[in-house]
């Protein structure tokens, strides 16, 4: 079983994982199963800590796919351009 400092974790994935549509018709796959990737994120897109996911989907279509991606790697977090 998972476990981040000795303790098992929550839930398995976290409710803002999943994939999302971008500005340009393409979808990215924000991976926030771990506390620094999930803070990542939502620091790239400008969320709160408590951000849902519709606040998250808003965000993210905004944003080019691959821009995206790059800026959360940047940030040190998980995400990935989905090839359509």
């Amino acid at each position: 079983a998972l476990r981040i400092d000795g303790a098992p974790t929550r839930v398995p994935v976290d409710r803002l994982s999943g994939l999302y549509p971008a500005r340009e018709q393409r979808w990215v796959f924000l991976d926030c199963n771990f506390p620094n990737h999930r803070a990542a994120a939502l620091d790239v897109l400008g969320l709160a800590a408590d951000a849902g996911r519709e606040a998250v989907a808003r965000a993210v279509r905004e944003w080019d796919g691959l821009a995206l991606e790059e800026a959360v790697h940047a940030a040190r977090g998980c995400a990935a351009l989905v090839a359509r």
